[in-house]
Formats: C-alpha cells, sequence, structure tokens
C-alpha cells in the first residue's frame, strides 16, 4: 500500500522530532536513574530495569475524557484544514467528529485479532495511538484482519485519493 499524505506527515514530524532531540538522545541518562537497577542475574536485571523504564500512560479506547479519539484527531489532522482529518486509506479529508460515528474509524495496523482482541486496561497495544490509524470506515472494514501487502491477483485493491483531488 502506498504511503498517503497522513502517513508522509507523520514520518516527517517523527524524523524533525529525532533531529530536535538527538543531543539529548546521545546524552548520558540523568544521574542515578539507574541506580536501582540490579544486574545480579536475568531474572533480577529485566525486573529492575522494568521498573525504571515502565511509566506509560495508556489512554482509552473510547471514553468521556481524553481518549484515542482525541488523540488521533489531532495526529492525523489535514495541514491544510485544522477542522479536518487525513485518512490513512484513501487520503481524504473529513470533518474531525468525536468518536468516529459518520465517515471514518479507527484501523489496528496490526489487527486485533492477532493478538489483542480484547480492550482491557492492562492491554496497552489495543489503544496504543502509534498503530491506530484514522481511516474510511468502508475501506478498513474491507481490509477486515487481512495483513497490510501488494494486491496479487485474485483481490481487488482500494484506491487512493490524493489530497485536494
Amino acid at each position: 500500500m502506498a504511503m498517503t499524505n497522513s502517513t508522509t506527515h507523520r514520518i516527517a514530524a517523527f524524523v524533525a522530532l529525532l533531529l530536535c532531540v538527538s543531543s539529548a538522545v546521545l546524552a548520558d541518562p540523568p544521574p542515578g536513574y539507574y541506580d536501582s537497577v540490579d544486574a545480579t542475574d536475568s531474572t533480577t536485571l529485566r525486573t529492575t530495569l522494568h521498573a525504571v523504564i515502565d511509566d506509560h500512560q495508556r489512554f482509552p479506547y473510547t471514553s468521556g475524557s481524553t481518549d484515542t479519539w482525541d488523540i488521533l484527531n489531532l495526529a492525523d489532522e489535514d495541514p491544510n484544514d485544522s477542522g479536518n482529518i487525513l485518512d490513512v486509506y484513501r487520503n481524504a479529508s473529513y470533518p474531525k467528529i468525536s468518536g468516529g460515528v459518520r465517515d471514518y474509524n479507527r484501523e489496528h495496523t496490526w489487527p486485533k485479532s492477532y493478538g489483542f482482541p480484547d480492550n482491557t486496561s492492562d492491554n496497552y497495544p489495543y489503544t496504543d495511538c502509534h498503530m491506530l490509524f484514522l481511516c474510511n470506515g468502508s475501506y478498513n472494514s474491507s481490509r477486515g484482519n487481512n495483513p497490510f501487502r501488494n494486491c496479487h491477483a485474485g483481490c481487488s485493491e482500494r484506491t487512493t485519493l490524493e489530497n485536494n483531488g
């Protein structure tokens, strides 16, 4: 599948972020950051290292407060119209909505049925916004749980639109 402007926009933003923080990435960690890590054996090392780096915040899939819809509406915002999003499949621009009930919904780049089908509070991959994209609902439904790949004989590719026609 070809990259859309939305995907290209995300990649460009990521590269810019990496360039901006490259000196911080190459710098030493703050003094004492790893002091609690115990390398006595592999199990202890893993457990104590995990305690140092395990500080992610899980945002709910759907909620009355900040959730994946809110985050994706910002991440997939149309650069030509901040009131719209660009979907990952068609590269079409849709007016932003809360909860994806009209033109678009969320696409897991790794199908839910392949490893995290339940939205539970301890299931971080299900709500990982690095693996979710806003997309045209019918395109998402027609993909089903098929992996991304080139379309060969016997299947039909869905077209991607260019931004603004």
